[in-house]
């Protein structure tokens, strides 16, 4: 995205801040809001190479699709600089889930 920014702002795009998903919650009534942010591990690679070889096809990285085949050429070249281990490496994907609970509290018009 640093090469791209037209990425990040595409990520941003479908992707709500964490601050917008809890406020949508409030106003819908929920009390107890708790958010999870968690690191999954995507894929291992033995070196840099099959990542870079990954990235190329686009696999599982539906907004690659956005950059055009020379675009995509100069962001797995940044990376093959930038990326100077050359022995095992983990992608990580990250994740965030809202948890919210609504209790709901009687009416006072019940107990009329």
């Amino acid at each position: 995205m640093e090469l791209f920014p037209k990425l990040r702002e595409k990520e941003e795009s479908h992707r709500p801040q964490s601050n917008q998903v809890i406020e949508a919650l409030k106003s819908a009534g929920f009390n107890t809001i708790e958010e999870i942010v968690f690191w999954e591990t995507r894929a291992l690679y033995e070196s840099k190479e099959p990542l870079l070889e990954d990235i190329r096809s686009r696999t599982g990285r539906s907004i690659l699709f956005d950059l055009d085949d020379k675009e995509l050429e100069r962001l797995v070249g940044m990376l093959n600089e930038k990326i100077s281990v050359n022995g095992p490496l983990e992608e990580k994907d990250r994740w965030t889930i809202w948890k919210a609970v609504k209790l709901n509290t009687p009416s006072k018009e019940r107990f009329l």
